[in-house]
């Protein structure tokens, strides 16, 4: 039996489960303070060192390094995949299992939304509301707007788009006016409560209102864009996680796209809803967007139901570069095929269509270029190819990507091509592609939790950084103005590739996009993925530090990070300043060098004074 388990269900599943009645299937578990012991399951033992959190529902065993949530137990006990783990927790928590539409198998049980089917029609009445709202007032502040913007009205019917009036309780009186409770409200996100005073306000006022819909075309959430000039807030809100809405897992436009993708056989990734809504406008209504956070893995898999094609079109300024590479760095695992359109300086898909119109579109899809010329072409703009030492930075960024790729053959075709347009010989690129596969295997026996080798590759990174990394974690997770100091002071290339690395980076996003409250939530969920010891010791026992010394130990710490990350690219220049020699370049390294060695002098005093302090 087949099947794809929706998102919902899931999260259901670990609501109702109780970590600690699971564990108990195997072993005692007895309560230890405000946490809970037991003899490992996994391990032999006589004193007990595996610990649940109850409050997170994780686990962590002191001993073996086992950790996770209720699904990575029955996973690992059981020898069960994701899929037989749901079935089996599902049954004990009483939770029907639903099936994403379509892909239900013969024999499952009919999908039950009970608690959602609210938050549904909800969402579907005022996204009519809203509608209705901005097609009567074409003269207020929206309604100009969308008229400045050339927005068609079959475009504002066909995506549903709609005007937040400019009020503080006209969402509010509409609701109750339809019979839903403040409670409702405010669950589906559509209100904002003052904690102190417990008055309660609209989320959205006076803002342009998109329509967010799953792949079922229900409305499940609102992106609102404000129309007001020098507005100090956000350009744009959405609505916060709710039962139905969970960002990460969404695509603008994936409702109206989706059967066009199907038969076209690929899909356009682009920046924004206005972006979408232009390629729908020009004949290309394949066009989908993250919701105003970073493209992930998740919405890629999700694609890849639909099309094992992509087209990725983001703006040609640096943060739209940045954004495709990262994106062509999820998608490769993945094996889709990536193609880039490249639009003129200044210009998105939106502008385009207004200065050119759909023919200004489909010149730029004539010339899209495979994501193997777009990366190639990028990073030679970065180093200087006519000596060895550019050509040999070239070669290890660019294979960086070609080792994602899982075909041998297409990895090997691209790899050739790059000793070709490099003009060095295609053993020299072999080898290097070798040395990053060999790599790529040992951080996913790390992945596996292979203990004995993950404790030897800690080792091979600076331990006061690694710790470093995992207090600030801890406390990022703890109290939210950590990691806003960290989004100022810790650039993301400092942080390392560790599991405890991407999940500080995972907190600094969702802090920085106001989300902050959910952070514990997605590192969480990293641990169902696989297996991680330190995140699982760090959810399971996390170590607090007094508010009188919390300022120097997060300074403290990210001083360490950035003395390793120096010291590394130190290290790393003095390697390429002995391999130069000779040559042009090496008055940069040497400038470089100067200029990153009085960088670390001034670190290593700012950690002097630090350790000084009471």
């Amino acid at each position: 039996m087949s099947g794809i388990i929706t998102r919902e269900c899931i999260d259901e599943i670990l609501a109702r489960c109780d970590l600690s009645d699971i564990v108990g299937l195997y072993t005692p578990v007895k309560k230890a303070g405000g946490r809970l012991k037991a003899l490992c399951p996994f391990h032999q033992e006589k004193t007990p060192s595996f610990m649940i959190n109850p409050d997170r529902q994780v686990y962590h065993c002191f001993g073996c390094g086992k950790g996770g949530n209720a699904f990575r137990f029955v996973m690992e006990k059981e020898n069960m995949d994701f899929r037989e783990a749901a079935l089996f927790l599902a049954e004990r928590s009483g939770v029907t299992i639903t099936y994403e539409k379509g892909r239900r198998p013969s024999d499952a049980p009919e999908t039950s939304r009970v608690g959602k089917d609210r938050l549904f029609k909800l969402h579907d009445l005022l996204s009519t509301w809203y509608n209705r709202n901005l097609l009567k007032n074409p003269s207020s502040a929206v309604g100009g707007y969308v008229a400045e913007r050339k927005i068609p009205e079959e475009i504002i019917e066909q995506f549903k788009i709609g005007a937040a009036p400019d009020s503080y309780d006209e969402t509010l009186k509409f609701c109750k006016g339809e019979g839903f409770n403040e409670e409702e409200i405010l669950a589906a996100g559509l209100l904002i409560k003052n904690e102190n005073s417990g008055t309660v306000y609209d989320r959205f006022r006076n803002r342009l209102i998109f329509p967010v819909s799953d792949e079922q075309n229900r409305v499940v959430g609102f992106s609102a864009r404000t129309v007001e000039t020098n507005f100090e807030g956000g350009k744009y809100i959405n609505s916060p996680e709710t039962p139905i809405f969970k960002k990460n897992r969404l695509l603008y436009g994936l409702n109206l796209a989706r059967k066009e993708v199907e038969d076209k056989k690929f899909a356009i990734i682009c920046e924004g809803q206005f972006d979408v809504i232009a390629f729908y406008r020009a004949f290309y209504p394949m066009a989908v967007a993250p919701m105003g956070t970073a493209f992930s893995e998740e919405q890629a898999r999700i694609l890849g139901r639909y099309c094992e094609k992509i087209f990725l079109a983001l703006d040609s300024d640096e943060a739209g570069i940045k954004a495709a590479l990262r994106n062509i760095e999820i998608l490769l695992p993945l094996n889709f095929q990536i193609l880039v359109l490249r639009f003129p300086e200044k210009e998105d898909p939106d502008s385009m269509l207004e200065k050119h119109g759909s023919d200004g579109i489909h010149d730029v899809f004539s010339d899209a270029v495979d994501f193997f010329d777009f990366i190639f072409d990028h990073f030679s703009s970065k180093n200087d190819i006519s000596n060895p030492f550019g050509r040999d930075a070239v070669v290890k960024q660019v294979l960086s990507y070609l080792a994602k790729i899982e075909s041998q053959v297409i990895r090997l075709h691209f790899s050739s091509e790059l000793a070709r347009k490099l003009k060095i010989p295609e053993s020299a690129v072999f080898g290097e592609l070798n040395s990053i596969k060999d790599g790529d295997r040992r951080r996913e026996l790390y992945r596996r939790d292979d203990r004995e080798k993950a404790e030897n590759m800690e080792e091979q990174i600076s331990s006061p950084a690694l710790k470093g990394e995992e207090i600030l974690l801890e406390l990022s997770l703890l109290h939210g103005t950590v990691a806003k100091y960290l989004s100022d002071n810790l650039r993301s290339e400092m942080i390392s590739k560790t599991g405890v690395g991407r999940a500080l980076e995972k907190v600094i996003s969702l802090t920085l996009n106001g989300e902050w409250e959910f952070s514990t939530e997605a590192v969480k969920e990293m641990l169902t993925e696989q297996a991680d010891p330190p995140l699982s010791r760090i959810l399971t026992e996390p170590q607090d530090i007094p508010e009188d010394k919390r300022e120097k130990a997060v300074r403290e710490c990210v001083l360490r990070i950035k003395e390793t990350y120096l010291k590394t690219t130190i290290d790393d220049l003095i390697a390429k300043m002995r391999n130069s020699e000779g040559e042009p370049v090496q008055d940069e390294l040497k400038n470089t060098f100067v200029e990153k060695t009085r960088e670390f002098r001034k670190l290593m005093e700012e950690i002097k004074q630090i350790k000084s302090m009471p």
